[in-house]
Order: structure tokens, then C-alpha cells, then sequence
């Protein structure tokens, strides 16, 4: 899987894609489709281009000011990215929902104060978009859970 941070990727993904990468990483892992960098690029340029992902709101060319580079809605970015999965919600991080489905957590640390979303609520997870692995996972907690079912097994 190409990691947010991959050379090949624009500075925003580089910044902030880690939510995208981790849904992404759905249907490599457990669809067997893999990803190339070019792809995984122009699948987040569609993604800002249909509004998916909220725009660069005042043109200073980047996504790193409030309400830009978020995900707008979730199942329609699994559909795009062509990920066989059905977004249940946003959950607290003890909800047992996540149980038998696919979860990206949303891990904070609070002496950077950064988020970061990854594929697991448990250390070590599962997938960090971070190569290496993020410190936000490695010094944070769960703060939420974003809970999709799947409809393909998960083996």
C-alpha cells in the first residue's frame, strides 16, 4: 500500500490524507486491488474535483486551514475508491460495533494536539499511513472510530 507520504504524492496528501489513504487501504488489503501512486493521486484530485473532499475554501494552495481536506461523506468516498464496504457512523472508541468490521480510528495526542486516522484501535495497528508509524499513534489515544461493515469477507 503507498503510504501518505509517499515522494509521489502532492504536499497535501503528503499533510493530511491519512483518513483517504486508510479507506484506500480497504480494497488493496482485503480486495486484493492494489494501489499505484499515479492512481492513488488521481483518485484524491477526483475526490477534491467532485467535492467528496472539501476544497482549498481560500485559494492560498494548500488544505491545512479549517473545513478543507475533510472527507464530506464517507460512503460515497468507499464508493469512489471502489472499497465493498457500508459506512455504519462515527463511533465513541469503546463502541462494540466495531467488532467483525472494518474500523479507522482517529487517534489524537495531546502534546502535539495532532489527529491522525489509521486502520486499527489497538497499538500496533493494523495500517499506518505514516511510514514507520506516526507518533500521534504511538503517544495518543482513541478519540473516535469510523465504522464501515463489510460486504466482501475480510480474511
Amino acid at each position: 500500500m503507498i503510504y501518505q507520504t509517499d515522494r509521489h504524492l502532492d504536499s497535501n496528501m503528503n499533510h493530511i490524507a491519512c483518513a483517504f489513504d486508510s479507506l484506500a487501504y480497504f480494497r488493496e488489503r482485503y480486495q486484493n486491488r492494489p494501489w499505484t501512486a499515479y492512481q492513488l493521486q488521481a483518485a484524491w484530485d477526483g475526490a477534491l474535483r467532485t467535492g467528496i473532499i472539501s476544497p482549498d475554501a481560500n485559494h492560498d494552495g494548500d488544505l491545512l486551514d479549517q473545513g478543507e481536506g475533510d472527507i464530506t461523506n464517507w460512503q460515497t468516498l468507499a464508493d469512489y475508491l471502489g472499497c465493498k464496504v457500508k459506512f455504519l457512523g462515527i463511533y465513541p472508541p469503546n463502541s462494540l460495533e466495531k467488532l467483525g468490521n472494518f474500523v479507522i480510528a482517529r487517534w489524537f495526542n495531546p502534546r502535539t494536539n495532532f489527529r491522525h486516522f489509521v486502520v486499527g484501535d489497538l497499538r500496533p495497528v493494523e495500517w499506518d499511513p505514516i511510514q514507520g508509524g506516526s507518533v500521534t499513534v504511538r503517544e495518543g489515544v482513541v478519540d473516535s472510530l469510523r465504522i464501515f461493515k463489510p460486504l466482501i469477507p475480510m480474511a
